[in-house]
């Protein structure tokens, strides 16, 4: 027995189990001996150290053991362990669940910022007043919103911007080949989606309508019912029903839309694949496996998902994250990480938003342009602080702090991080949404109706002007100033000096 326990010291834990089993096998009811057993099994050096595990010493056989054949003093050692033990399972388990409640709180507080701000090659930025800021490529004029107003929702594509009015109707700018920004007759649309030729609107009633580029059958729609979300892939469309049932349509060559057995799913994300987060927790998803991105299976107590070409990351309700997929710049090393409360994934790159409004970032920070390795920066996130939301695409990040101003890093090949000066970003107040829209139409329409009188009065002088005239010419006066006519041959006005 002191062989055993000086094992233990000494972190030893094979020999220490082989002695403890040493002494059982000359008196297999020593209760001491069974608790080393446990030590060793444990990894603890000291017997003490059992009250403070965090899971009950009932369970374990070696305890049983050693509560069953311990005289009446150690007994009662071991139950004193027990009690403290449970004392400490049950402290911790209080101060994890609030915790989880503080996560939880910071979650949906923070959620209302989730759709203030779309990146891709151009950066949009929702106002609260309802206004619209963008910067970035502008080739096909997708920045061209500086006189939207009155909108509630944004989302915007490679070459377009959407953007969703509080009144139900919908403005778009931006590359227009196939149609996609044909969204002017729209109406009772609560949600806009854009993929990279089409755009889905979902009406409140629960029924889509889409428009542009058919080529995979991406805006065949027109037969959903009773959808309550919309998500938008390059050529897919997906809709999530009210029963938490998923329907999709579009390209499905890899199987992205196999979706028809999915229930109880409260979210959907898509890149190069497609996940589902259900109700419970737990997650499913279908399509590319290249880089296992789709080994969810065993993932639990998740409340949020994001995707990227080859990777796919879960925050958990405790504020842990777990991430599959694609490692080789270091994406998904994303084990460490403790009280986040959102994530964002970019192509590389994967970013989590902590609780006190700090950020950090994992995965490559550069990108490679010609063969070449070029720096980025996408991860330098480091001294953001005040974060209420983040956002990511391929080469770069960005960031809302609580005051409405932005931050982004670092790609700015086309001016999507030029953001500095970006002021009351945030969510709309949909009813001064719908005020300002109203006060808006109502000053266009004083506008438009004061145009119509000055016209109107324009014509009316030029037709007086006309017959005054007339009626000159035809007394022989000057067609222009009614002044007395004089000339031989040529008929000159002494007044204006103008000719007949």
């Amino acid at each position: 027995m002191t062989r055993s326990f000086l094992f233990l010291e000494d972190s030893n834990w094979s020999k220490a189990s082989e002695y403890f089993n040493k002494v059982l096998d000359i008196n297999p009811e020593h209760a001491r001996a069974y608790i080393g057993l446990l030590c060793a099994e444990l990894h603890i050096r000291r017997e003490i150290d059992l009250a403070n595990q965090q899971f009950t010493l009932e369970d374990k056989p070696n305890f049983k053991k050693a509560i069953r054949f311990a005289d009446q003093d150690y007994r009662s050692k071991l139950e004193a362990y027990s009690q403290k033990n449970q004392q400490k399972i049950q402290q911790e388990k209080q101060e994890r669940q609030k915790r989880i409640s503080e996560l939880k709180r910071i979650r949906e507080n923070n959620s209302k910022y989730s759709g203030c701000i779309f990146t891709r090659r151009h950066t949009v930025g929702l106002r609260a007043d309802g206004t619209v800021v963008a910067t970035g490529d502008n080739k096909n004029g997708q920045c061209d919103v500086g006189r939207w107003c009155g909108i509630v929702a944004i989302t915007s594509a490679y070459s377009r911007t959407v953007g969703l009015r509080a009144d139900g109707s919908v403005v778009a700018v931006g590359k227009n080949e196939y149609g996609e920004c044909a969204v002017g007759c729209w109406y009772d649309i609560v949600a806009v989606a854009t993929g990279y030729d089409h755009t889905v609107g979902l009406r409140a009633d629960g029924t889509v309508i889409a428009t542009g580029s058919n080529h995979y059958g991406q805006c065949n729609v027109d037969n959903w019912r009773n959808i309550v979300a919309v998500v938008v892939d390059r050529h897919s469309t997906f809709g999530l029903r009210a029963d938490g049932t998923v329907v999709a349509t579009g390209d499905n060559s890899t199987g992205r839309c196999n979706v028809g057995g999915w229930c109880d799913i409260i979210a959907i994300t898509r890149v190069s694949h497609t996940v589902g987060l259900r109700a419970d927790g737990t997650v499913v998803a279908t399509q590319d496996r290249h880089f296992d991105e789709c080994n969810v299976d065993e993932w639990r107590n998740i409340v949020a998902i994001a995707t990227d070409i080859g990777h796919t990351v879960g925050l958990r309700a405790d504020g842990t994250v777990i991430a599959t997929g694609s490692n080789h710049y270091g994406q998904c090393n994303v084990d460490n990480w403790r009280n986040i409360v959102a994530v964002a994934t970019g192509n590389t790159h994967t970013v989590g938003l902590r609780a006190d409004g700090t950020v950090v970032a994992t995965g490559n920070n550069g990108t490679v342009i010609c063969g070449k390795d070029v720096y980025c920066g996408q991860c330098d996130v480091g001294g953001w602080r005040d974060i209420v939301a983040i956002y990511a695409f391929e080469n770069h990040t960005v960031g809302l702090r609580a005051d409405g101003t932005v931050v982004a890093t670092e790609d700015k090949r086309y001016g999507q991080c030029n953001v500095d000066s970006w002021r009351n970003i945030g969510f709309v107040d949909k009813k001064q949404a719908c005020e300002h829209l109203e006060q808006r139409r109502i000053e266009e329409q004083r506008r438009i109706e004061e145009q119509r009188r000055i016209e109107e009065q324009r014509r009316i002088e030029e037709q007086r002007r006309i017959e005054q005239s007339n009626k000159w010419a035809s007394q022989g006066l000057c067609r222009h100033c009614g002044g007395e006519m004089s000339g031989l041959f040529t008929k000159k006005c002494r007044v204006c000096g103008k000719t007949k």
